[in-house]
């Protein structure tokens, strides 16, 4: 996954470009198109903690109850009792499936956005977009609202085996039996989505100049400005007059050329 990713960058030029896009749905002065791609599908941060947690939990599956039967009836030197009575190791391992589920879903939910009309930040290609019925020229990012859609189930698999687990006493209960589906259905749902997502950031196109064109309206070099008081006029950031200095110049059109213009 981690070389698709990074092919995936090379192609789209991600890793010079200085396109910046919203936070919050809001225009922005921080974040640059290549750093928050980087940071929402690269191996790195995300996705990483999410395959770091899935390793970890290997530790706690690495052993075996055979033989302790409903309660204690091995004499081999294991913890009969607790091998038989709790399914933590799975909790541990659905926790971390719904983890990169929500994380998956995120990702969706913001491709999604970005593939709409209004903010028309990415375009999918045809593999990875569908028309509707009656018009069949939109380009519709149905596999990400899939992948959002699919993080629920994931979700649902842990908390029915939380539940299955919360009341039981020592030794074996056939609750426990509700421990399998929720487990095999939680790895199908995650490997699809992580090839669905996979396959889908390698088909779609970023349009910088729409991402562009929707910033300045907000003024997004407000931070650019505040850091320059500081850094050169020696103005604190908490200095009551800066909110007014930032509505005067907003006031009388200076905001785009300062923000153009300001060196450090």
């Amino acid at each position: 996954m981690k070389g698709r990713n990074e092919r995936l960058i090379q192609n789209n030029g991600l890793k010079t470009d200085y396109s910046r896009v919203p936070t919050g749905m809001q225009d922005s002065d921080g974040p640059l198109l290549s750093v928050n791609f980087r940071y929402t599908f690269e191996k790195k941060w995300k996705i990483e903690r999410d395959a770091g947690r899935l390793i970890d939990c290997r530790a706690r599956m690495k052993f075996s109850p055979l033989g302790a039967c409903a309660l204690a009836g091995t004499g081999l030197p294991i913890d009969r009792i607790d091998a038989v009575s709790d399914r933590d190791f799975l909790l541990e391992f659905l926790s971390a499936n719904a983890i990169t589920a929500v994380h998956l879903s995120q990702l969706g939910e913001e491709w999604v956005l970005w593939a709409s009309e209004e903010f028309g930040f990415i375009t999918p290609s045809d593999p990875v977009s569908t028309g509707s019925s009656i018009m069949p020229q939109k380009k519709n990012p149905d596999p990400m609202e899939l992948v959002r859609g699919k993080s629920g189930r994931v979700i649902g698999g842990l908390v029915t085996l939380l539940t299955a687990c919360k009341g039981l006493p020592h030794a074996y209960n056939r609750d426990l039996q509700e421990d399998e589906e929720p487990v095999f259905d939680s790895v199908r749902a995650i490997l699809g989505m992580l090839e669905v997502s996979a396959e889908f950031a390698m088909n779609i196109t970023f349009n910088r100049e729409r991402i562009q064109k929707s910033l300045p309206a907000g003024f997004p070099g407000a931070t650019t400005l505040a850091d320059y008081l500081v850094k050169k006029v020696k103005v604190g950031l908490r200095w009551s007059h800066v909110k007014d200095v930032f509505g005067g110049l907003k006031m009388n059109g200076y905001c785009r050329m300062i923000s153009r213009h300001i060196e450090f």
